[in-house]
């Protein structure tokens, strides 16, 4: 199998509602990604870009309106449509899922 599809574990997103999820900066450039969180059933994901020059920040924000799918939902839909879960995992190795830890969500299907 290559590359099977892999998608974010919104399950645990949705749960921690942890609103800032990554910061890098590299030289006079920082890069801060965050979420606003919406309803409880939608999310806006940022990117907010800081540009440091004679000591003062300029900047930009990059936004985007998710639908966080759920693993739970994205199952459903592909029973519906003729397939079959043969297994949910979190990587390329095959690690069992974890909804609580997991990052990242891989599920193999197999057609009826």
């Amino acid at each position: 199998m290559e590359n099977p599809p892999q998608f974010l574990n919104y399950t645990k997103i949705l749960e921690r509602k942890e609103r800032v999820i990554y910061i890098d900066r590299k030289s006079e450039r920082e890069f801060i990604r965050f979420y606003d969180f919406i309803d409880g059933k939608s999310l806006i994901f940022n990117i907010l870009e800081v540009e440091w020059r004679d000591g003062k920040a300029d900047h930009r924000l990059f936004s985007m309106e998710l639908h966080p799918y759920q693993y739970e939902e994205v199952v459903r839909i592909a029973e519906d449509t003729g397939f079959v879960t043969d297994g949910i995992f979190t990587d390329l190795s095959f690690t069992q899922f974890d909804s609580r830890k997991s990052g990242i969500v891989l599920i193999v299907f197999k057609r009826k």
